[in-house]
């Protein structure tokens, strides 16, 4: 790119042992306006020279800068001491033309400009991993903590016992139903009966659905019920005069209670009793040919004994 460079690379002015000045190089320079300044090149030689070693000798550098029809042409005379070095570049580029005479004052401070490296700057350490916090251990199997399933099993129940004051003094009752059941409550649904009373003229008796659901509290083997339940069915008169007429009517009660059940051995089978009020909801009634109420049924109650048989989920 620029003649004569090489031999101005090569030109090392003399070291004469003198006391180093404050003032490592003078540079004079004139250039049309068109070149850089000259305390650019003052700048960017003192760039190059930056912590290196120069020689204990001031050296002096004046170039001149001419423009010709090709370009730009620099006349460097370079002075240390008694030893004097001239040279002449040319370029096109007065920026690069300028360049290339920065290189050479700073070659001629600094003879070992070219063979020294740059130390490489150390690497940052790098930053310490996050540890991963440790997985708190699992809480060991309680077993009274341990919560049980929803739904622990299904079951059959027959319940007998006696009604009392809903159609006679005294009724028999019979009952079965199918249930589920889970932790603290169960459900019972199936069909029911008043078996048939005489009264006066008839015979009558109530067949119904039950529907019943608990809240079942349990103090070891034993279950205590607390219960809320609804019938929906038919009363039914069957007359004995004048060839046994046939009657009907709809039966709507509610049935609140309480039991008590005791499960036995490994909790298939279940003994139990419980007492219900059984308060009509609908009051059917019977009467005669000549108008007479013959039976209405009536608020009453229930005792009941009941078994049961069952399926516990695994």
């Amino acid at each position: 790119m620029l003649e004569g460079l090489l031999t101005a690379l090569l030109w090392t002015p003399p070291a004469v042992a003198t006391a180093e000045p404050e003032t490592r190089f003078e540079l004079e320079w004139r250039a049309p306006a068109a070149c850089p300044g000259v305390e650019q090149l003052r700048g960017r030689v003192d760039e190059l020279l930056a912590g290196g070693r120069p020689t204990t000798e001031v050296i002096v550098a004046d170039a001149v800068v001419e423009a010709d029809g090709r370009g730009y042409v620099v006349r460097l005379r370079l002075r240390s001491g008694a030893s004097e070095g001239r040279r002449e570049l040319a370029d096109s580029d007065c920026e690069e033309l300028g360049e290339a005479v920065a290189l050479i004052v700073a070659l001629a401070v600094d003879p070992e400009l070219m063979s020294r490296t740059p130390e490489p700057e150390p690497e940052p350490e790098p930053e310490p991993e996050p540890e991963e916090p440790e997985p708190e251990p699992e809480p060991p199997d309680d077993p009274v903590r341990r919560r049980a399933p929803a739904l622990r099993g299904f079951g059959l129940v027959a319940w007998g016992g006696a009604g009392f004051a809903v159609i006679t003094p005294a009724t028999a009752r019979v009952a079965i139903a199918a249930s589920a059941y889970g932790r603290l409550w169960r459900v019972e649904l199936g069909p029911s009966l008043w078996t048939p009373q005489r009264v006066d003229i008839g015979r009558f008796s109530i067949a119904a659905a039950e529907l019943r659901g608990c809240f079942v509290p349990e103090l070891g083997s034993v279950e205590f019920l607390l219960c809320g339940g609804l019938e929906a069915g038919a009363m039914i008169g069957l007359g004995q005069l004048d060839g046994g007429r046939r009657a009907s009517a709809g039966w709507l009660a509610a049935a609140p209670g309480a039991g008590v059940r005791w499960l036995g051995v490994d909790q298939r089978l279940a003994l139990g009793v419980r007492v219900d009020g059984v308060v009509p909801l609908v009051r059917p009634a019977f009467a005669s040919d000549e108008g007479r109420i013959v039976v209405r049924a009536g608020f009453g109650a229930q005792v009941l004994a009941g078994v049961e048989v069952r399926f516990n989920r695994p």
